[in-house]
C-alpha cells in the first residue's frame, strides 16, 4: 500500500522527484468484498456464502466485510447489486469495490458455469478488477471439475508485490501477454489460509495454487448444444453416485433442494461410504433431488 506520508517526505528530500514508498497492509486494515454470482446454478451455494461471511466476521481479520451479488447485464461489465434478486434494488459499477490504496480484497464466489461466463462478461469483469487491486475466485465445485467450467485453471507459483499486483512464476504458461492471473481457491481451510497469506502479503514468499487467466477482450463461448430431453430416471441412472439420490428419504428435507440444509446433506452423504457433502450438493445441483 502507498505510504503517503513517507512518500511526501522522501519526494521532498529528492528535490521534488516523486519517489513512492510502499508498506505492507495488515489484514485488519483491509476490507473484504464477498461477491456471489447470482446465476441460477449458484442458488445451491447460498448457504455456503452466508457461512463464509460469518466465518470471516468471527475471525476479526478484516476491518469490514461487505456482501454483493453479481448479475448478468448489458454493457462492458456485469453490474453488481446488494440483492440476489434480479430486479431488487439499484445496481452499481464493479469499480465501486476497488480501492487504489490496495486496502480492498475482492473474493468472487462462482462456479463459473453460467451465462455470465459463457458470454465472457465474467472474465472481462475480473480483468477490470484485477487491474485495480487483488481479486480472487472461490470455486465451490470439486477441483476435478474446474477445467470443465468456463474458467479453466493451471497451477503455478504466485507472489504479491507491494502495489497489490500478482506476479506469476516465469515457468507458468501465459495464454496471451495481456492476460492477468486470478487465484482460484476451493472452500477449504488450508486453501483459504494460503490465499489469505498471498493476498495480504504476509506469507513471506511464493504460494503455489490454481490460476485462472482473464482477458479484457474475452470472446463469448459457443452456445451449449441442445439435445433431446433426457427423462429424469435415465439421468439418475447415469449419475456416478446414483445411489445417493434416494438417501435423503431417511431425513426428509423441509425445503427445496437449492436450500437443502447442511445437516440433511451430511446425513445423506454419511450413509454412503466414500461420499462427501460436495457429492450430495452435486446431485442437488444436477436436479436429481427434489421435494415431492
Amino acid at each position: 500500500m502507498l505510504d503517503e506520508t513517507a512518500t511526501a517526505e522522501l519526494s521532498a528530500r529528492a528535490g521534488g522527484l516523486v519517489l513512492p514508498v510502499y508498506r505492507t497492509v495488515e489484514r485488519r486494515e483491509a476490507t473484504l468484498h464477498l461477491v456471489l454470482d447470482a446465476s441460477p446454478s449458484m442458488r445451491v451455494w447460498e448457504r455456503m456464502f452466508e457461512e463464509l461471511r460469518q466465518v470471516f466476521s468471527q475471525l476479526g481479520a478484516f476491518a469490514g466485510i461487505r456482501c454483493h451479488y453479481l448479475h448478468e447485464g448489458p454493457g462492458p461489465g456485469a453490474p453488481v447489486a446488494l440483492s440476489a434478486a434480479p430486479g431488487d434494488g439499484p445496481r452499481y459499477a464493479p469499480e465501486r469495490l476497488t480501492d487504489p490504496t490496495a486496502r480492498s480484497l475482492i473474493l468472487v464466489v462462482s462456479d463459473c458455469a453460467g451465462e455470465l461466463w459463457r458470454s465472457g462478461q465474467g472474465h472481462r469483469l475480473l480483468h477490470r478488477l484485477a487491474r485495480s487491486g487483488p481479486v480472487s475466485v472461490l470455486q465451490p465445485l470439486p477441483q476435478r471439475l474446474w477445467n470443465r467450467t468456463r474458467l479453466p485453471v493451471v497451477f503455478g507459483r504466485l507472489t504479491r508485490t507491494g502495489t497489490g499486483r500478482l506476479q506469476v512464476a516465469e515457468d507458468t504458461a501465459r495464454p496471451s501477454p495481456e492476460a492477468l492471473p486470478v487465484p482460484v481457491v476451493p472452500p477449504v481451510p488450508a486453501a483459504l489460509a494460503s490465499w489469505a497469506r498471498l493476498m495480504t502479503g504476509r506469507g513471506g514468499g511464493a504460494v503455489t495454487g490454481a490460476i485462472g487467466w482473464v482477458r479484457a477482450d474475452q470472446p463469448a463461448g459457443a452456445e451449449p448444444a441442445r439435445g433431446e430431453e433426457i427423462p429424469a430416471l435415465k439421468r439418475v441412472s447415469r449419475f456416478p453416485r446414483r445411489r445417493l439420490a434416494p438417501s435423503p428419504a431417511a431425513s426428509p428435507p423441509t425445503s427445496p433442494p437449492p436450500s437443502l440444509s447442511a445437516r440433511h446433506a451430511a446425513r445423506a452423504a454419511h450413509m454412503l461410504p466414500g461420499s462427501r457433502l460436495r457429492r450430495t450438493r452435486e446431485s442437488s445441483l444436477g436436479s436429481l433431488i427434489w421435494q415431492a
